[in-house]
């Protein structure tokens, strides 16, 4: 038998993105659903949103945000944007537990972590612009008017045109990671490798305040030993073994060779 607590913490829920639809073409607001009234407490200083595919955090002063108080849900929008809409890239929103609270005082449950993506013309949603995307667009023209679907409407037009089309043309083969993998490649070669997990080591060897945000994998502001464990964990998931120093005090790194330094020293 499970008990439930009386006055559970407030929680933060995934809400379906683009009411639902698959398309990831475009992105103009992001849905935040809570279990508990949160309203007093969430301001847009709150999220964290990054790109994780340029680095870029989207700062407060680009969002807004709106809250229904009879239903918990937050709505989070981009005026400060370019059309106000998110750019292509891969994702990360992150809002902490302890700077959220519901009216009772109680704060968020958990940190709360939300992954998506941005990609123009992707009307299926598998982070790839490509023929898929073409035919669906295409096929969903040729219904009658009152029939076709609405994730098809790529240009946000509310019609469903040639115009749509030429969203797939204009992006076409446009491509992203996964976003695990993104995130390892550390040295942005293209390649994940032990100069992904030894860069973010020796800038952990570092005060915090000094540490590159570039080794911010996991979006939560700052550099630690989490960011360590994701390039480790992926490696480990490719088949990698890790060389033994990696972990060690800095005096027992062994001199590096002139590559490794090239790689290195721009990203310290």
């Amino acid at each position: 038998m499970t008990i439930k607590p009386a006055n559970p913490p407030p929680t933060a829920l995934q809400a379906p993105l683009n009411g639902g639809l698959m398309e990831r073409s475009r992105i103009t607001s992001l849905p935040l659903l809570f279990n508990k009234n949160v309203s007093s407490s969430l301001t847009t200083g709150d999220i964290i949103l990054r790109n994780l595919t340029t680095s870029a955090a989207i700062t407060a002063d680009k969002l807004a945000l709106t809250y229904n108080s009879s239903t918990n849900q937050a709505n989070l929008t981009f005026p400060g944007l370019l059309n106000q809409r998110l750019p292509d890239g891969l994702y990360r929103l992150r809002i902490s537990a302890a700077s959220v609270v519901a009216v009772d005082g109680k704060p968020l449950d958990q940190d709360f972590i939300l992954d998506f993506h941005v990609l123009t013309g992707d009307a299926n949603g598998d982070r790839i612009t490509n023929d898929l995307d073409l035919y669906r667009v295409w096929q969903n023209q040729r219904k009658s008017v009152a029939a076709r679907d609405l994730n098809n409407d790529l240009n946000g037009d509310g019609q469903f045109t040639s115009a749509d089309l030429d969203v797939v043309r204009g992006n076409y083969l446009g491509r992203l990671p996964t976003i695990g993998r993104l995130n390892s490649d550390v040295t942005k070669n293209g390649v994940i490798n032990e100069f992904d997990h030894l860069a973010v080591w020796l800038d952990l060897l570092g005060p915090g305040s000094a540490r590159n945000l570039a080794h911010d994998l996991n979006g939560d502001g700052q550099a630690t030993e989490e960011d360590l464990a994701l390039v480790s964990g992926h490696l480990r998931s490719l088949g990698l073994r890790l060389n033994s120093f990696l972990g060690q005090p800095k005096a027992v790194v062994p001199t590096l060779s002139p590559s490794w330094n090239r790689v290195i020293k721009p990203l310290r």
